[in-house]
């Protein structure tokens, strides 16, 4: 046996032997490598395929001591398979580590300094992340994980400017792809420019028929431009189109209530909350419509759900119990249901109305 794993180690191509030989032999040379052992210069390659199997099998911590046993014969692309399987047990100081190796032996790899990126949010360094995002993308202009990065930060930010520039970026670099001009249509939504959301969430909505969110969008769009009934139209329609859609569904339940069609209101809130459980203004709007057409023991379990998923939701059931007490119960099973909504907020630690 030693001697046969003597000859793998010198030329594996000059093995002749049955299957379960061979699987013997590779699992003691795989052992010794989980285990920190450098393999000999003329197994390198061999070692690299068995980094990308491991990788594959989601063994990332065999990838790691492989690898590092071995980096004086590590290429690019598997330095960057040990610096991904870092990235994915967390290890955000190693991925430091090999990302800065890379970028030694060239400082415009894009690969590395989007690496850097991502181990920089994964430690909550926001700043030194969009840097390292930035390189990335000065260096490769067509490398998506990079936009992916700036994304997510100018998103956590609110930065509807630098996320409007960097859509139309990468429409420039990567294609009129429909998923562009849906986040363009929201980005230009929420920041109030009007005349260009309209034309891009038409634009969204040619792209991509099937995603309700381009159709709510520019409803909201003719809300805050004054067109109501354009603007009621239209997302009714979303609404009825995508019945599987929470945004819809909630954002026609919230016009209904503003119209005071608490039944219809309750009914779409309803709907939302059975599509989305943990839709904390669904379960607060549901409250609040409900018990406007007297169904005490639904807005009773929808504050209730509401107060327990955020209690600022609080506001919400002090705002309920008040108006109860300008509307006396016409019987005894809503007498029950009101008493329960009173005696709720004692679960919140007594606090005053």
């Amino acid at each position: 046996m030693l001697r046969l794993l003597f000859d793998v180690r010198i030329n594996v191509k000059l093995i002749d032997m049955n299957n379960l030989k061979l699987s013997v032999i590779f699992t003691i040379f795989f052992f010794s490598l989980e285990n920190g052992f450098a393999a000999p210069k003329e197994d390198a390659e061999f070692l690299m395929r068995q980094i990308e199997i491991q990788f594959k099998k989601g063994d990332y911590l065999a990838v790691t001591r492989m690898g590092w046993a071995n980096i004086d014969r590590a290429d690019r692309y598997t330095m960057f398979k040990i610096g991904d399987a870092h990235e994915k047990l967390k290890q955000w100081g190693e991925v430091h580590r090999i990302a800065d190796l890379m970028i030694a032996k060239n400082e415009n790899d894009f690969q590395a300094h989007a690496m850097k990126g991502r181990a920089f949010l994964g430690q909550k360094n926001e700043k030194s992340a969009l840097e390292s995002f930035k390189k990335s993308a000065e260096s490769n202009k067509k490398y998506r994980p990079a936009y992916d990065g700036l994304v997510e930060i100018y998103r956590k930010r609110e930065n509807h400017y630098e996320l409007r520039i960097l859509f139309e970026d990468m429409i420039k670099e990567f294609g009129s792809e429909a998923e562009f001009y849906t986040q363009l249509c929201e980005i230009n939504t929420k920041d109030g420019a009007n005349i260009q959301a309209v034309q891009i969430c038409t634009k969204a909505i040619e792209k991509d028929p099937l995603n309700a969110n381009n159709y709510v969008f520019k409803g909201i769009v003719f809300k805050q431009a004054g067109e109501t009934e354009k603007a009621f139209r239209q997302i009714r329609e979303a609404a009825q189109r995508f019945p599987k859609s929470p945004f819809a569904q909630f954002t026609y339940a919230s016009l209904l209530e503003e119209k005071l069609d608490y039944i219809d209101s309750t009914k779409f809130y309803k709907a939302t909350t059975e599509i989305d459980v943990g839709n904390d203004l669904a379960w607060a709007g549901l409250a609040r419509s409900a018990a406007q057409i007297k169904n005490y023991e639904l807005s009773y379990k929808a504050i209730e759900k509401a107060c327990s998923l955020k209690s600022q939701h609080l506001s919400v059931l002090r705002a309920i119990v008040k108006n109860l007490e300008r509307m006396p119960a016409s019987n005894e099973s809503e007498q029950i249901w009101i008493r329960k909504l009173r005696n709720l907020d004692d679960r919140y630690l007594q606090r005053p109305y």
